[in-house]
């Protein structure tokens, strides 16, 4: 092999590989953007879920609301069902036992 073509072959080698390179940088950007919005959302998720339990605990225990009637207070089940607000209020009045009182109201 001349001395020209195993430069030429070296630099498309190159090429190549600055190209692969390129590609998997990109391709590390978009799973690092995702993951963080992943975990974003979910961090943004579990506290608008702990608000969601607050409330719900204090339409039970404050106004004396049923989990079912809790349902129907918040749209239906199309909306929140019966298994999600027994969740939700579980976790509430888990918090708030340990003394994580909800937004608006004291502990004990």
């Amino acid at each position: 092999m001349a001395h020209s073509e195993k430069t030429a072959a070296r630099q498309a080698a190159l090429r190549a590989r600055d190209r692969m390179r390129a590609q998997q940088a990109a391709q590390e950007r978009r799973r690092s953007d995702l993951a963080m919005a992943a975990t974003v959302a979910l961090v943004e998720r579990a506290g608008a879920e702990q608000r969601a339990g607050d409330a719900m605990l204090r339409l039970v225990q404050d106004e004396g609301l049923t989990q079912a009637a809790v349902v129907q207070w918040c749209g239906g089940p199309e909306r929140v069902t019966a298994s999600e607000v027994k969740r939700l209020v579980v976790a509430a009045r888990s918090r708030s036992d340990s003394g994580c009182a909800p937004d608006g109201a004291s502990a004990g």
